[in-house]
């Protein structure tokens, strides 16, 4: 039987995202506020990553509608991500939310996260390449 390889350990993301296990009820509350903004936001029209025309909704997860780019494939919040949504996102209280969130643990993200899955996509490509 072949080995199945993943980008990352376990143990180490479960280390740094507990918190999302243990405050899940307000981290609920919290992204049902964060939804309810963008989701009054322009409507978005053409794809983020290839600027195609967009299809119309495809899903609804949490009060926010997506869809699938017919082209590239991506998937696309069906809201603009506008001036003041990123200001409310990110700004808002000096940014707390945002810091608390993301800002605190970093570089444990980018050590046990985002390293582990650059260096297994850049096997897999070498392997696909070769």
């Amino acid at each position: 039987m072949k080995k199945i390889k993943y980008s990352k350990n376990y143990n180490n993301i479960f280390n740094i995202k507990n918190d999302f296990y243990k405050e899940n009820e307000s981290n609920l509350k919290n992204i049902s506020k964060i939804n309810s903004v963008y989701s009054k936001q322009k409507k978005r029209t053409k794809c983020k990553n290839c600027n195609s025309k967009l299809n119309s909704k495809f899903f609804t997860s949490f009060g926010v509608d997506y869809t699938i780019c017919g082209v590239c494939k991506h998937l696309n919040g069906m809201n603009e991500d506008s001036k003041n949504f990123v200001e409310f996102l990110y700004q808002k209280d000096s940014g707390d939310n945002y810091s608390k969130n993301y800002l605190n643990d970093f570089d444990k993200r980018v050590k046990n996260i985002y390293l582990p899955k650059v260096n297994f996509l850049k096997k897999q490509l070498k392997k696909k390449l070769v």
